[in-house]
């Protein structure tokens, strides 16, 4: 069964539960596709961006096409969140995060 790969802000993870969500979408798309997975804020010129689960490799050449020089790129990579962000954020909610 696919992985629904749409899902919303990263940086608006309210809970734990909603966290373990991500996660777990996270690593059954790399399990499928045997990758590496984050989410990747993908922007469009028709509408806002949106955010998806997508392999490393997919999301490096999301980011690097040449926007300002191809004005009909129809999409492009914003920012990616790699599964370490996600892991260094259940480390919060669960309180063992350390402060340097």
């Amino acid at each position: 069964m696919p992985v629904d790969t749409i899902v919303g802000n990263p940086e608006n993870i309210k809970n734990l539960a909603e966290l373990e969500s991500y996660l777990s979408k996270i690593h059954t798309y790399g399990q499928e596709g045997k990758c590496k997975a984050g989410v990747l804020l993908i922007q469009r010129r028709s509408s806002k961006g949106s955010y998806g689960i997508v392999s490393e490799e997919e999301a490096k050449q999301y980011m690097s096409r040449p926007v300002l020089n191809n004005p009909r790129t129809p999409e492009w990579g914003i920012r990616f969140y790699s599964l370490s962000y996600f892991e260094r954020l259940k480390q919060k909610f669960n309180g063992n995060m350390t402060y340097q």
